[in-house]
């Protein structure tokens, strides 16, 4: 912060968007993983924020662009620790925009479904690693399978890319911005049907 402040004189823009996956039973979890897991996708985003406020509150503008996740609504089995720094990157951008809004700062939230990035290779790893207990088996078999067939089938990041420069450039921007195939969809089915549906199609997808 410090030498993009002395070269360039301001900052205008933070993406939030170092992001780390941990996937695992609440069961089998390691709680050194799970410290790492909150560490970087929510306390890193605390970090950074804090970087840059003093300046933007300074020059009274700026554009704070967190990179949140569909999970940020909705949690798979195996995704609670994922989901939960999700849903936690949602309530602090949401208590943000309030609190830094009277400095012409703007905080936004992008809500991507599934991309083709590492996150395939992480995704299946993290599982393979942190399951331990048989019981669940039949639960971790179903979703790598599931991962790795929505992973590869999944399209270029490059159009989360493109809406993040996209909204950058907009002058009022909205409060969120989801993007992925299926996205809207999930979200559509939570707000009408609300949790009892969503938590039937996940039961049936992966025998919960």
């Amino acid at each position: 912060m410090q030498h993009i402040l002395a070269t360039k004189g301001q900052i205008d823009l933070l993406v939030n968007n170092a992001g780390h996956g941990f996937y695992s039973t609440l069961e089998d979890a390691d709680m050194k993983d799970v410290h790492h897991q909150f560490n970087v996708n929510v306390f890193g985003v605390v970090r950074m924020t804090q970087a840059v406020l003093p300046s933007m509150r300074s020059q009274k503008s700026g554009m704070i662009i967190n990179i949140s996740s569909i999970s940020g609504h909705i949690s798979m089995p195996i995704f609670g620790f994922y989901a939960g720094t999700k849903h936690a990157v949602e309530a602090l951008s949401d208590a943000l925009r309030m609190e830094v809004r009277q400095f012409g700062i703007k905080t936004v939230i992008v809500e991507p479904g599934i991309f083709k990035t590492n996150f395939r290779e992480t995704a299946l790893h993290t599982i393979r690693k942190s399951h331990k207990t048989k019981a669940y088996d039949k639960l971790v078999n179903t979703e790598m399978k599931y991962l790795a067939d929505l992973y590869d089938k999944a399209p270029d990041p490059a159009k989360v890319a493109k809406l993040i420069a996209k909204i950058a450039k907009t002058k009022h921007p909205k409060r969120r911005h989801v993007v992925g195939k299926g996205s809207k969809t999930f979200l559509f089915i939570k707000k009408v049907f609300g949790y009892k549906l969503i938590d039937f199609i996940l039961r049936k997808k992966f025998g919960a």
